[in-house]
């Protein structure tokens, strides 16, 4: 749909940066108002743990494949960082919550939610880490952290555990 946008953004007489004000309602509106909605109704329980560290599970499982790969192939370090990082992450919200709704329902929501906040720790604190690694540069780790807690899904999720 951004690609049809900015293509056509002429023709339907839409701003150039339209695309931007979509991303930017999602990432600022939409979802924090799924966490804000959906985590204050999850019963915490032990068996919601897994779908919360299903980000690192799915990260390690990615490193261990590429590392075990790259021993059999090969390749640089910078492939193999781009091979982890690009399939060591998943982004359960954006086509994941229409798919999880379609087959589980509401209550299916609430693992989503979990899931994807449980990815994007790990995406925000071992994936910036990870790609630091492998480009070989430095990262200023408290300026890494405030991003993270101020990050507006992430935000709301803290708020809605609270």
């Amino acid at each position: 749909m951004g690609v049809f946008l900015r293509k056509y953004h002429q023709q339907l007489k839409l701003p150039v940066h339209t695309h931007q004000s979509i991303n930017g309602f999602v990432l600022y509106v939409s979802l924090p108002a799924m966490a804000l909605y959906y985590v204050p109704k999850i019963r915490f329980s032990w068996e919601m743990a897994f779908p919360f560290a299903v980000g690192i599970l799915v990260l390690g499982l990615s490193m261990l494949f590429f590392y075990t790969l790259q021993n059999i192939i090969g390749y640089s370090k910078n492939t193999l960082g781009a091979l982890v990082l690009s399939c060591g992450f998943g982004n359960v919200s954006f086509m994941g919550y229409p798919l999880i709704e379609a087959f589980y329902g509401k209550k299916g929501i609430e693992t989503a939610v979990l899931i994807d906040q449980g990815t994007f720790l790990v995406l925000s604190t071992l994936g910036v880490f990870l790609a630091v690694y492998f480009s070989d540069k430095k990262v200023n780790t408290s300026y890494m952290f405030k991003k993270l807690l101020y990050f507006p899904s992430f935000g709301a999720f803290l708020i809605g555990i609270l």
